[in-house]
């Protein structure tokens, strides 16, 4: 097709048209119209046959971006460790069931790949040596859990930042994706999320791009993407639990739809929080019970906290009991330890009457008075108050009246010993 095109000089030039072609070889913005106007028109159809997010294991770790959290040395990496062990041969993980293993992958750039699967045997290795884990699922897990050293200077961010500071997925997070496709990973982990990302001068806005891309991967490749992070000094000094402890912007656990925070259990959380019954105190002081917290899950209700025993490298779950379970040890413990204490009240107003002409205790003198276990734990005044209770119930101690000369206001009888015989003065109540 040609066009005759006069100029101002008066010369007709004859020139070939080009036709414009607005299909999505030349419109950048085509397939993105198309995909916006696909999801406005779906209609009542796509509704009715919507899906519920998928996961690798229900509550625990959703098809999702996630943020797991901690202070240095807590032992993170084998967190992680363990629960690829569990997802890659099909297992339990905290209580649940994995509901299909799935090969996992560990992106390390601190210590490289030799480090990370030193780490990996050894908690193979505890894990057998605790009966907790199987040889097949030991040789299975050695197979099934990759390892990759990332080196930050050579193979660079897979978040790039252009002049003006826009940001951009890199290169080469698609060629890693092109490798990994191969496996099908269902549990990716990067550690630590800062040697991936834009870096500390885009704070925020570095670890929302990061955060949304490792999020919309996770669900393009049908599996649960981790970033690890550190957590600020307050927060690991003063042990917060926090859905942003997570060193770095709001918009990194903000982005993410899972988040969980790893603490070491020190003596003064033991006495503010519910441990199992099963733990030692000094496991406690050596540092080996940790507690998993998830502080934010999208997909479904906060899982309980995960109580953990470190047994090397092996990681044991200890599952906590529920708040029925606690009230029923509660009351377990104090009724196998009334008749204990019954014992002590017992032999406290025994020796008092067998002091000079004899001195008579009320049940009002027996609660002021300090008494001690045999572990040297002093009885509460309530736990007089059951004491007694269960010692007159069960003839151990009896009321006797007081003489009339002792009486005062309401103090009218005392307590004494079954073996202890009334005189002539005094009633048996």
């Amino acid at each position: 097709m040609t066009v005759a095109i006069s100029t101002d000089l008066g010369i007709a030039l004859d020139l070939e048209c080009v036709a414009i072609d607005c299909d999505h070889a030349t419109d950048p913005m085509a397939e993105i119209s198309d995909a916006i106007r696909a999801d406005l028109n779906a209609g009542s159809v796509a509704v009715d046959a919507a899906m519920p997010p998928h996961w690798l294991c229900r509550p625990i770790l959703p098809i999702a971006g996630a943020s797991l959290a901690g202070p240095g040395g807590v032992g993170k990496t084998a967190l992680v460790l363990n629960e690829m062990v569990r997802v890659a041969t099909g297992g339990t993980l905290y209580g649940c069931g994995v509901e299909s293993s799935r090969p996992c992958v560990l992106i390390t750039a601190e210590d490289g790949a030799n480090y990370a699967r030193y780490q990996l045997k050894q908690v193979l290795l505890d894990g057998i040596e605790s009966g907790q884990l199987s040889e097949r699922a030991a040789s299975r897990a050695k197979q099934d859990i990759r390892i990759i050293g990332w080196q930050r200077a050579r193979y660079g961010p897979i978040v790039e930042v252009g002049t003006h500071g826009d940001m951009h997925r890199a290169p080469v997070f698609d060629v890693l994706l092109n490798i990994l496709s191969s496996v099908r990973p269902g549990y990716v982990t990067l550690d630590p999320s800062i040697l991936f990302g834009a870096g500390e001068r885009y704070w925020n806005d570095g670890d929302a791009f990061l955060a949304s891309m490792l999020h919309e991967t996770a669900l393009a490749i049908d599996a649960c993407i981790q970033a690890v992070d550190h957590v600020s000094q307050t927060v690991a000094r003063t042990r917060t639990v926090d859905q942003y402890a997570a060193r770095g912007g709001t918009a990194k656990t903000d982005n993410a739809r899972l988040a969980r925070q790893l603490l070491r259990v020190d003596k003064k959380m033991a006495g503010e929080t519910t441990l199992p019954p099963n733990v030692d105190p000094q496991e406690i002081k050596a540092g080996n019970i940790l507690q998993l917290h998830t502080t934010k899950s999208n997909y479904a209700a906060l899982p309980p906290m995960a109580s953990l025993r470190r047994r090397g490298y092996w990681l044991e779950y200890l599952r906590t009991p529920s708040a029925d379970e606690i009230a029923a040890i509660k009351l377990r413990r104090q009724s196998d330890r009334v008749p204990m204490d019954a014992t002590v009240v017992v032999e406290y107003v025994r020796q008092n009457l067998g002091t000079g002409s004899g001195i008579r205790q009320s049940r009002r003198d027996v609660e002021i008075a300090e008494l001690y276990r045999a572990n040297g734990n002093r009885l509460s005044r309530d736990a007089v108050r059951a004491a007694v209770q269960f010692g007159v119930a069960t003839g151990m101690l009896r009321y006797l009246n007081l003489p009339q000369g002792e009486r005062r206001g309401q103090r009218k009888q005392y307590l004494a010993p079954t073996e202890h015989l009334p005189s002539t003065a005094e009633g048996v109540v």
